[in-house]
């Protein structure tokens, strides 16, 4: 019998710390790891993007206006699994086969959804009954939802369909301001009651300075808020790797490049991995 996926919203309302990277990054790594240690099967793992930039859909260089994305599925012009793309990348050496990761691209202008379906019932429950009808959800692993930064009735749709939310934030005073803001929202925008739904906060973009080095200690030091060990260094190779389409790893394999970030990915996806175990 299959198991349910997970479904992970990568979130913080606020744009410019780097959450489509993180939710990118952690998608590829998560394919690259096997289902259990008895199993000779690699996760799958579907990414489903809110961002209003549409940036992981042309990172993965699936964003053309021909192509069926997110908005056709709110307002029903296609079913989920109709928006469905697929990426793979050649790892090489141990792995014999590439590693495949599924997305359902963005449009812009998602977060205006709230003024276009406001004649709908249930504008929040959109993605979700769409998911409900879908054929293909149950072969994956892990959903990870990139979710939007602002609009009512686009976060509604994201936050009700995650069951697991991380949150990501760069050492700096803006974002963490917006923690608490954003998990007062997953509570009131969610329609479905949910226990034990927040993974915890994420540093991204960390450079080295005095200001970054105390939030760094009063976030880790925190009772209140779980805070990954593991932090994300910013790397001066990151728009490289979108402008070449690569994921981090793949593009670590092939330039040699972004060494202590690839480090830093492989490093958070397992202390990921082990924070939801426990959560279980």
């Amino acid at each position: 019998m299959k198991k349910q996926p997970k479904f992970i919203a990568v979130t913080l309302q606020k744009g410019g710390i780097g959450k489509s990277t993180v939710a990118l990054n952690l998608a590829a790594i998560l394919s690259m790891k096997k289902r259990s240690k008895y199993s000779d099967y690699y996760n799958r793992v579907l990414i489903i993007d809110g961002d209003d930039n549409s940036t992981t859909s042309k990172h993965l260089g699936v964003y053309k206006e021909s192509n069926k994305n997110l908005y056709d599925i709110l307002v029903g012009n296609c079913n989920f699994d109709e928006a469905i793309y697929h990426y793979s990348f050649n790892y090489g050496p141990p792995y014999k086969k590439p590693f495949l990761i599924d997305i359902i691209p963005s449009f812009s202008g998602i977060s205006e959804l709230d003024v276009k379906n406001h004649f709908l019932d249930e504008p929040e429950l959109l993605l979700r009954k769409a998911i409900m009808e879908s054929d293909r959800i149950m072969d994956y692993d892990y959903v990870i939802c990139d979710c939007p930064q602002e609009g009512v009735t686009a976060l509604s749709n994201f936050y009700n369909i995650c069951n697991k939310y991380l949150i990501v934030i760069k050492p700096d005073k803006q974002s963490t301001e917006c923690i608490g803001t954003t998990l007062q929202n997953i509570g009131l925008l969610t329609t479905i009651q949910k226990e034990n739904f927040y993974v915890g906060v994420l540093i991204n973009n960390y450079q080295k300075t005095e200001i970054a080095n105390n939030i760094v200690k009063k976030m880790q030091d925190s009772k209140y808020l779980y805070c990954f060990h593991t932090i994300l260094p910013y790397s001066k190779d990151c728009p490289d790797t979108f402008e070449k389409n690569l994921t981090i790893p793949d593009y670590r394999k092939k330039t040699r490049k972004c060494k202590r970030l690839n480090v830093a990915f492989k490093k958070f996806t397992d202390e990921f991995l082990a924070r939801l175990n426990e959560m279980e």
